[in-house]
């Protein structure tokens, strides 16, 4: 026994019927009206789509520039000649790029410069708020002090919610210049 079937597609005539009953049914400007909407948000869904790429290359620029530190703010001669070195420039963008590493978040940075009266060489002070958890923050003071030569003054830190295990720290740091 063979069953036959067919799939019968509509054909253009009732179609077309159909849409001129519809349209007699509804009337020109209902139909405009209701359709409008659809085509509008189709039209800012395209416009909004090219925005968005635009935006996110401008963001990931942003991002490539803020990655490396800035250098210290030099007001008067004497800082300038005090100013950051080469090398402690490195330090400075290898030390965080070692926060970045284990996803600390760094909120900011202050530094400067130790006074010669406070140390027999001078070395450099940092302060830096950041926003992660314990674990990673060990691990990365432990490959901090393993690769620079890094002095832990001191860490304060405290959660930012009760309910969560993310913490905001306030690492102190001084960095010695040269090996320690």
């Amino acid at each position: 026994m063979k069953i036959k079937t067919t799939l019968r597609l509509p054909a253009i005539r009732e179609v077309h019927w159909h849409s001129a009953w519809l349209l007699e049914k509804i009337g020109v400007w209902p139909l405009v009206s209701c359709l409008l909407p659809i085509v509008l948000a189709l039209f800012w869904g395209l416009i909004t789509q090219v925005q968005n790429t635009q935006l996110q290359v401008k963001i990931a620029s942003m991002q490539q520039q803020l990655s490396e530190p800035l250098p210290l703010q030099v007001g008067s001669e004497s800082q300038l000649a005090a100013a950051l070195s080469v090398t402690e420039y490195q330090q400075v963008k290898t030390l965080f790029d070692i926060l970045s590493k284990y996803h600390m978040q760094v909120e900011s940075g202050n530094y400067h410069f130790t006074s010669a009266e406070e140390e027999k060489e001078k070395a450099l002070r940092l302060s830096i708020p950041l926003r992660g958890r314990w674990l990673p923050l060990a691990q990365a003071l432990q490959d901090i002090a393993r690769v620079l030569p890094v002095e832990v003054e001191s860490i304060g830190v405290s959660r930012t919610r009760p309910d969560t295990g993310q913490l905001s720290i306030t690492l102190q740091l001084t960095l010695h210049r040269g090996p320690r």
